[in-house]
């Protein structure tokens, strides 16, 4: 009885099995059947546009030759474009300030009709002028990476920082940032290079906000350095004193071999206020590089020095621009042509079948 139970299961197994077998080849023929149907109505669409133009060709050669004809007097007559860019590093947080400027500089210029007094100011009065302006953020070595990385995981805990990933760190920097920003503009004009710098560091500098923190960050500064000259100040007067006491008593002691020199104090009070005073010369010269770094909003790490030519790329020249769009509207206007020839067609067509 048990084994016709377990070959009668057997059996059954095999028939279900049989039957997924089938239903899984039905369904790959029907995806396949459904893929070369699709294949078929794709080809049958390239077939019938090739007799479409076919039957049209003269036209749409005719329209698509001078569209490319009108395209390439442009590209020939068009004035030559110059390209410069510049490094910068903004300071005060005027970042936002500065993408906000740029943007809204070339949204302005690059359209004569909406501010003709801004075209102007670049220095842009040709009819033919072109401006365009683009800021992104400028390029950083893998050290300044790790830079980045390591200040940022100071302001966390042990807990927190042994989470964070350097290279999804690295990849969810904002263009805010990053510490430098590259500008790059291009004109038909060299001058507007200046004048947009003129422009854009006028319009950072009328932000309220920012002058005044930059105000408050030189005033700190000058503050620090008139109580570092003041100290340094001290120590040379201390030291003076010092040395004239060591030079009295050296002469009461007649010894050619104490005398101690200004510049050379050798006594352990001495050298602690010769050492002291030059740790206050550091602390200056740093705020020195401190202040000439902050001193303007905009620091500028590389100016507008060298104009080139923008890069060619065939497929924005106005040859391929409009010779693809003359193609484009012909064949539209034909299919416009041949749908309205069905329509008529069809209308003709049911008038018969009402007679």
């Amino acid at each position: 009885m048990s084994e016709n139970k377990n070959t009668t299961n057997q059996q059954e197994e095999e028939i279900d099995l049989g039957k997924l077998f089938v239903l899984i080849g039905k369904g790959f023929s029907k995806l396949f059947t459904a893929i070369g149907n699709f294949l078929l109505g794709i080809k049958r669409l390239l077939i019938l546009f090739a007799l479409f133009i076919k039957r049209n060709l003269i036209l749409v050669g005719a329209v698509t030759i001078l569209g490319l004809s009108f395209g390439l007097y442009k590209d020939i007559t068009a004035e030559p474009k110059f390209e410069a860019s510049m490094v910068v590093n903004a300071n005060y947080d005027s970042k936002d300030q500065l993408y906000y400027e740029v943007v809204a500089i070339n949204n302005a210029a690059s359209n004569k009709k909406r501010s003709p007094e801004l075209f102007k100011r670049l220095g842009l009065e040709k009819e033919t002028d072109f401006f365009k302006v683009e800021i992104e953020p400028g390029t950083i070595s893998n050290l300044q990476k790790l830079k980045m990385f390591n200040g940022y995981l100071k302001g966390l805990d042990s807990l927190n920082a042994s989470k964070v990933d350097f290279d999804k760190f690295i990849e969810d920097l904002s263009v805010f940032d990053y510490p430098r920003q590259k500008i790059t503009v291009t004109a038909t004009n060299p001058i507007a290079f200046t004048h947009f710098k003129s422009l854009l560091f006028e319009n950072i500098n009328k932000n309220g906000l920012i002058s005044s923190r930059k105000k408050a960050k030189l005033a700190t500064i000058k503050k620090q350095e008139e109580k570092t000259k003041e100290a340094i100040s001290d120590l040379d007067t201390l030291m003076q004193i010092q040395n004239q006491a060591l030079i009295a008593e050296s002469k009461k002691e007649n010894s050619a071999t104490s005398i101690i020199t200004a510049t050379q104090p050798t006594s352990n009070n001495g050298l602690e206020l010769y050492t002291k005073r030059l740790e206050y010369v550091k602390v200056l010269n740093s705020l020195a590089i401190e202040k000439a770094s902050i001193v303007d909003t905009i620091q500028i790490l590389s100016d507008f020095s060298q104009y080139t030519i923008p890069e060619f790329i065939f497929y924005e020249t106005k040859t391929v621009i409009f010779g693809v769009l003359s193609f484009i509207l012909i064949i539209f206007i034909l299919s416009i042509v041949e749908f309205n020839k069905y329509l008529n067609r069809e209308i003709e067509a049911l008038k018969k079948n009402e007679l």
